[in-house]
């Protein structure tokens, strides 16, 4: 049998037959593959939980809770077209999903579709959305089919816009139903930190306008402040405790006098009562009226909020019981009550033993020797609300809200707590606070308190450590300066009457200058140590030495003239001092010399020998530190004491010699 002939396929014809293979093979592109209009869907307003419609008829008097939703979720969103082709074709998709019964999966239901879906609609809507404009959006869902009648519990719900076939942004939020009152609420620990950078040069200048924005409409301290203030209104209100910054009350307080604010390299000056200085006036006016509500429970952070464990690293650790004082004396003073003792929030993580399925751990734990106790925030919810909060807002909310459900439900019927810390560091903005404080203050399934009374609720069970960061530290230098200024104060101190505040005011500079702001930058930190330095020098310099280049003396002790002016605003006090290894002593003379006056004193000086040397004539203060000196010549032509008696008794033996000459010689007699 012949063998079958294989013709060699030209390269023409495999190429056409490698392209029909890849068109065959090649899966077909995604949606996401192509360019889609870009969308941004911004949640604007959703019903907070849900109940059974029966119970929602009920009142509070008859059923101990109320519910009034019921079963329907009302969910508004905004849509922004970015793009440059109009949205058209539009609908809306709606998809509810099965209830997630852990947290790790209530976690990944907020990327990711679960599995189960339990209700899905298109909703179409007329009219286009044209590119740089937005669209609002209602829609209604009946929680219904799918519900869990047994079991609480957190359902996710996705909504998704479409144009034609392609979705081209959706928004993920969860959905809580309740089916009863809750028996044990969950403990909740939330602390709400009021904090603003140190945005001002050490002549008082702001150096930028962080702090005006902050206070504006849309800006964090704003949101913040009324979302406590709604807290504050109302005497029954949940317990809740606020950390305030006594750097931002010291700034508010400069603000609300006048200041000047440095803006693209120009200088801009808002008057008392305007502008910003209005608005920090206001802010102050509504933080004592938070501050003296009966369920605002106020502690205050230490002065310039530093890096504790950075403090004590680098050398700086006295420095820690000062910044705690004056962190609560300055905001007792802006306040006006005072706050409790100061609550330890250790930068560093507590290592707690790792829980599974995502299950919050100990809210508390015991540090140490178990003397004292902590109260231990919880990190995957912060992760969470990191997650969402810088594009919506009202969406991060409603995801904290649904992670406090979630963490509540996974054991309901236990006594547990969890804490939050709204941090100064986490990015919060103003819109987040309302909705956010007035939903877990009335959501069911919550049971906010004070510190103190969580820690009583809650008492630590174990010990635990802190965990070992890697703690930052100023630089050695930094430190010594520091130190330095410190010294050059402590001899401000002592040269100016008791009661001056200008010691203090400089004590406060240096407080500053140890901020954890400035553990990144140094610069900022540096300007106000130099500022110490030179207030200190410029008042030293004012004290003008005056005294001859020479003085010569002629007996064994002399006078020294010494004349000293005050030609600043201060009075001062300090002494005046002759040194040099050829005086007998120190001779001294303290003075005190009002602004504009002078003084000459005559310093006796005891010489050890004759001759020509050199005296330093010195200015010190109270405290013993030498800051200003000058040298003069001294001559002395005085006797040296023991010479003199040397050659006076030679001078009387060589006479006593001389003088037997003329005396009559016994022998000589008795011979004759």
């Amino acid at each position: 049998m012949a063998r079958p002939i294989m013709r060699r396929l030209s390269p023409l014809v495999l190429a056409l037959l490698f392209a029909v293979l890849f068109v065959l093979w090649a899966p077909p592109p995604s949606p996401n593959a192509q360019e889609s209009p870009s969308v941004r869907l911004t949640l604007l307003s959703q019903t907070s939980w849900n109940c059974p419609t029966a119970t929602a008829d009920l009142r509070s008097e008859q059923a101990g809770w109320s519910c009034l939703p019921g079963r329907e979720l009302d969910l508004r969103f905004r849509a922004q077209n970015l793009g440059t082709e109009p949205l058209t074709d539009l609908a809306i998709g709606v998809t509810l999903y099965s209830r997630v019964l852990t947290r790790n999966a209530y976690e990944d239901s907020l990327v990711s579709d679960p599995s189960i879906v339990i209700d899905a609609s298109t909703l179409p809507r007329e009219d286009a959305i044209e590119p740089g404009q937005t669209r609002d959006f209602e829609i209604s869902l009946s929680l219904e089919q799918g519900i869990d009648p047994e079991q609480s519990g957190v359902y996710p719900v996705k909504l998704d816009l479409r144009s034609g076939i392609a979705s081209v942004a959706e928004l993920r939020t969860p959905a809580i139903f309740l089916v009863r009152e809750p028996e044990i609420p969950l403990g909740l620990s939330w602390t709400f930190v009021l904090a603003h950078p140190i945005v001002f040069a050490p002549d008082g200048t702001f150096t930028d306008p962080s702090l005006e924005i902050a206070l504006g409409p849309g800006g964090r301290l704003n949101g913040e402040i009324r979302a406590l203030l709604e807290l504050a209104s109302d005497p029954k209100a949940a317990p809740v405790d606020v950390a305030v910054s006594p750097v931002l009350l010291t700034q508010l307080g400069r603000m609300r006098q006048g200041y000047e604010v440095s803006v693209g390299g120009e200088t801009r000056r808002v008057p008392a009562g305007e502008g910003g200085a209005a608005l920090a006036g206001q802010a102050l006016e509504n933080l004592r009226t938070i501050a003296a509500a009966p369920n605002v429970e106020v502690t205050a952070l230490p002065f310039s909020a530093p890096e504790i464990p950075s403090l004590y690293g680098g050398g700086l650790g006295r420095d820690v019981v000062v910044q705690l004082e004056r962190g609560r004396e300055v905001a007792s003073t802006f306040v006006g009550t005072e706050p409790v003792e100061q609550i330890l929030r250790p930068p560093g993580a507590i290592e707690l033993p790792e829980q599974p399925l995502g299950f919050a751990g100990p809210a508390t734990t015991s540090l140490g020797d178990g003397s004292l106790a902590a109260i231990v925030p919880d990190p995957s919810s912060d992760a969470v609300l990191a997650s969402v909060v810088a594009e919506d807002p009202v969406l991060a909310a409603q995801v904290l809200l649904g992670e406090l459900a979630t963490i509540w439900q996974q054991a309901p019927g236990e006594e547990r707590g969890i804490a939050l810390v709204m941090s100064e560091d986490a990015p919060l903005p103003g819109p987040f606070f309302p909705p956010l404080v007035r939903d877990v203050a009335t959501a069911p399934w919550l049971a906010p308190a004070a510190a103190e009374a969580f820690v009583e609720t809650f008492p630590p069970t174990d010990a635990s450590v802190l965990a070992n960061p890697s703690f930052r530290r100023f630089p050695t230098t930094y430190v010594t300066s520091i130190r330095q200024a410190r010294r050059r104060i402590d001899m401000l101190r002592s040269m100016l009457r008791s009661g001056s505040l200008e010691p203090d005011r400089l004590e406060s500079m240096l407080l500053l200058a140890e901020a954890r702001q400035f553990l990144i930058s140094t610069s900022g930190g540096l300007a106000f140590i130099d500022a110490v330095k030179r207030s200190v020098r410029d008042t030293v310099d004012d004290l003008a030495l005056d005294t001859v280049s020479s003085v010569t003396l002629s007996s064994g002790s002399g006078g020294v003239p010494v004349t000293v002016s005050n030609e600043g605003p201060r009075q001062l006090r300090f002494s005046v001092r002759l040194d040099s290894p050829w005086l007998l002593d120190e001779p001294t003379a303290a003075l005190e010399l009002a602004p504009g006056d002078s003084q000459t004193v005559r310093l006796q000086a005891e010489l050890r020998s004759t001759g020509r040397f050199p005296v330093q004539v010195q200015m010190v203060s109270r405290s013993g530190r030498l800051f200003a000196q000058q040298t003069i010549a001294v001559r002395s032509t005085a006797y040296n004491r023991i010479a003199l008696l040397i050659t006076i008794g030679a001078a009387l033996v060589l006479v006593a010699v001389w003088a037997r000459r003329f005396l009559p010689n016994r022998t000589a007699r008795r011979t004759t």
